[in-house]
């Protein structure tokens, strides 16, 4: 399994994993009324854990009617990256609930290689895969 593969398959999970750390240092309840949340910063490893081969990072904002927006983008050392957009819920005294993801992949000359996106309220999901750009 490439590099790539393992991390866009674990992209969810990191977001939502980042997501939650950035509530839980926050106490229960404060977090939804904060205009701005601190940013989590983390190398990216290779599948066997072993080879750091980029570095992401990540922020909540709070956004209107109780929503948080996460931003996200990583580089890669082979010039590959990619960025993120959620939307997210916030809930009292629970980490937040993802409502939409919107997840755009590039190689290294700036080309798009895949998106995904997903509305969690609705079921609806789609993944682009691009070759060559197209």
């Amino acid at each position: 399994m490439g590099f790539r593969t393992c991390f866009f398959s674990r992209t969810i999970g990191i977001t939502l994993i980042a997501a939650a750390l950035l509530m839980l240092i926050r106490r229960p309840g404060v977090a939804a009324s904060m205009p701005h949340l601190e940013a989590l910063s983390f190398k990216v490893l290779n599948a066997d854990g072993t080879e750091v081969i980029g570095h992401s990072h990540y922020e909540l904002s709070r956004g209107g009617h109780n929503l948080l927006i996460g931003r996200g983008a990583a580089r890669f050392k082979n010039g590959e990256y990619d960025v993120e957009y959620d939307t997210l819920e916030a809930r009292p005294d629970q980490p937040p609930a993802m409502l939409t993801l919107d997840h755009k992949f590039y190689n290294a000359d700036g080309s798009m290689q895949r998106a995904i996106a997903a509305d969690f309220r609705t079921g609806q999901a789609s993944c682009t895969r691009y070759q060559n750009g197209v």
